[in-house]
């Protein structure tokens, strides 16, 4: 009787165990998953981290309990989605030291510098200096970029070209000479794309495009739910339910305007650079089909975490920097301060 009673307890372990394996792996599909026909990549984006973290939870105790068998299980399960385990976090040695001719590019979303208008003496003071004190970046890209806060950068850093499609708030600010320009407009004056192609000395012609992909209109409800702690009620459910049916549509967009600008990528004669705000993570389809072929710069030399949000909703790299196959990625830099509800990335590129 024990013999049997012992036997339905392992396949029931088992049993759960191979569920749980399966829940876990079908998350690590989110990058696979079109939020414009599979609603469920959404529901899988939202739900890795927790699940992540619950076979971290899981491996401890094991071990703790001296479980070793099922532990390896486990950490099977978490090596089978280390790709995106590594895009999350890098485990890069320290960077290389930049040369004077390598390439700097920045990008910034600066939400309309109301964080540093001039009345804000501190973090108008604080960037100022972070400006002057580092050799300014040969290619800066800016989302929420409107004119006055403009103007006060070109006297900090003075650049020869603004290219923007006023009133869309996206530019691409630099000295060297413009050969060609482009944009795409959106429905809204917030989000849009800029292109340009750049006759850098020594280096060729690059063709760099700043995107600000379609926002997901949930830092509100996130904002709430902060506020509410643990206290799940029905108004949390609803809220929660509107933040995945915000995100999922404005995912929905993304799609489109990534299909529109990496068509237009494939007819790039030169070298190309994507940097710029895409909304989204680097578990999600939008993030793999923008990356693929291209070299991250946070993946390829970043470490830690890479946070470059710094809303309600925690611990989100949407700021990035993608480069060609042809560019080595030297250094990568996330820049902190209180300038913005976005933390300024910089990566130096050698060709």
């Amino acid at each position: 009787m024990k013999a049997k009673t012992d036997i339905k307890k392992r396949d029931w372990k088992i049993g759960l165990i191979a569920t749980w394996g399966l829940i876990t792996i079908l998350t690590y599909l989110s990058p696979l998953l079109n939020p414009l026909h599979l609603a469920a990549g959404i529901v899988a984006i939202v739900a890795y981290p927790v699940i992540l973290g619950i076979n971290f939870l899981m491996l401890i105790w094991l071990l703790y309990r001296a479980n070793y068998r099922t532990g390896l299980v486990i950490v099977f399960i978490i090596a089978v989605g280390w790709p995106l385990h590594s895009s999350l976090m890098g485990f890069n040695s320290t960077s290389q030291q930049p040369k004077q001719s390598d390439l700097k590019i920045a990008t910034f979303n600066i939400n309309y510098g109301w964080n540093i208008q001039a009345e804000n003496r501190h973090n108008t003071a604080s960037l100022a200096a972070y400006l002057k004190n580092h050799k300014k970046p040969d290619i800066l890209c800016l989302q929420e970029y409107v004119h006055d806060i403009g103007e006060w950068l070109l006297e900090v850093l003075p650049y020869a070209n603004v290219i923007n499609n006023r009133p869309y708030r996206t530019a691409i600010l630099t000295n060297h000479e413009v050969l060609d320009r482009g944009y795409f407009t959106f429905e809204n004056y917030e989000n849009s794309v800029v292109w340009a192609d750049l006759n850098i000395p020594k280096k060729g012609v690059v063709r760099v495009y700043n995107l600000h992909l379609q926002t997901n209109q949930v830092t509100d409800d996130s904002r709430k739910i902060r506020e509410r702690g643990l206290d799940f009620d029905e108004e949390t459910a609803k809220t929660l339910w509107g933040i995945l049916r915000n995100y999922q549509q404005a995912a929905s967009i993304r799609v489109e305007q990534v299909s529109t600008v990496l068509e237009h990528a494939k007819t790039s004669p030169y070298p190309v650079i994507i940097a710029g705000d895409i909304n989204d993570v680097p578990i999600s389809y939008i993030y793999r089909k923008l990356s693929y072929g291209r070299k991250d710069t946070f993946t390829e030399r970043g470490r830690g975490l890479g946070v470059t949000y710094k809303g309600p909703l925690p611990f989100l790299r949407i700021d990035l920097i993608l480069a060609d196959p042809e560019f080595k990625v030297i250094r990568h830099e996330i820049i902190g301060g209180d300038f913005s509800d976005h933390k300024p990335v910089v990566a130096w590129l050698r060709r």
